[in-house]
């Protein structure tokens, strides 16, 4: 199958390494709207060729599918484009700002005869499929609290945005919330109640959702923009016989630390045979190849996508808002 990727940023690099790794299933076709080096030579040493355009990419490349990594608000263009040319497309989630144009893309997909699916890596990170193994068997008994954190410096790419009513749906609630409310549905179930506070300053997007369960736990939800430094995500679930807790800054056994092109900031990673983005593609090209279901649904995103304009309701009205089935009451 040949495979070609747009985009740029952490998620972009994230999957041409994976891309370069899965040479069994995969040969990549080409690459456009990158600018990080260490992409660009991944590509060039699977001989694929990086392209100006995402036109001229299509045009001489030729890919059976397209993986677009970029930024929620910049994906719908490409992810429809590539539906028009008969292509399969995957893209990370949030696959968009917007939910609402999703199900037009799923109907052109189906009529097009091609796949649209979305993924969410952290599903195959090993410490979130161990905890929901000891969830299932019941090692902490039932679940009543749960808090997350995850912090990361303010994205360049985000402007300076904070007094723009429009940004509470491009700023971290509609980059992150709807990543954690998957894996929480995943872990826990259904969603009932959301709540959200979002205060914002100039270099600065901090967000705190409640979340309550249909089973009565209760999710914390901590997400901030502007922190001096790197990306860290905690996570603590405290159930009635005991507490699983998880610490990204804790675990690894070895770190490689890489100054990135710009030479402004460093990358720091834990380096593993497969890494999530590895296993979440491979799972992508397989249901495509053999025409199975995905291990990440869409309809899943779809339904966390809702549950985070809940969240964005909840900023504008001050209340919190209902939900039934991932559905506004």
């Amino acid at each position: 199958m040949k495979a070609a990727l747009i985009g740029d940023g952490q998620i972009g690099l994230s999957y041409a390494r994976s891309l370069s790794k899965l040479r069994d299933t995969a040969c990549w076709a080409g690459l456009c709207g990158v600018t990080d080096g260490e992409a660009i030579r991944l590509a060039e040493a699977a001989g694929s060729p990086v392209f100006r355009t995402y036109e001229e990419m299509m045009e001489l490349a030729a890919p059976d599918i397209v993986c677009v990594c970029m930024p929620p608000h910049m994906q719908q263009e490409y992810v429809l484009k590539s539906i028009e040319r008969g292509k399969h497309v995957f893209c990370e989630a949030p696959p968009a700002v917007d939910a609402d144009w999703l199900k037009p893309a799923f109907q052109a997909a189906e009529a097009k005869g091609v796949c649209f699916l979305a993924g969410q890596a952290e599903r195959f990170a090993p410490y979130f499929r161990d905890m929901k193994s000891k969830l299932d068997k019941g090692a902490i008994g039932a679940p009543g609290v749960v808090h997350i954190q995850r912090s990361a410096p303010y994205p360049a790419e985000a402007g300076d945005r904070h007094a723009d009513a429009g940004a509470i749906r491009d700023g971290v609630i509609s980059r992150w919330l709807p990543k954690d409310i998957f894996l929480l549905r995943w872990m826990l179930g259904e969603i009932n109640t959301v709540y959200a506070l979002n205060p914002r300053a100039p270099g600065v997007d901090y967000a705190l959702v409640t979340l309550r369960f249909a089973s009565g736990a209760i999710a914390n939800i901590a997400e901030y923009w502007g922190d001096a430094e790197r990306y860290r995500y905690r996570i603590e679930l405290a159930g009635s016989e005991g507490v699983i807790r998880y610490d990204s800054n804790n675990t690894a056994s070895i770190e490689v630390k890489r100054r990135n092109e710009a030479g402004d900031s460093i990358e720091t990673d834990s380096p593993s045979v497969r890494s999530p983005y590895d296993e979440q593609l491979a799972d992508v090209l397989r249901c495509i190849a053999e025409n199975l279901p995905p291990i990440v649904a869409t309809e899943d995103i779809v339904t966390a996508m809702n549950i985070a304009e809940a969240a964005c309701i909840s900023l504008e009205t001050g209340m919190p808002v209902h939900l039934n089935g991932g559905e506004r009451i």
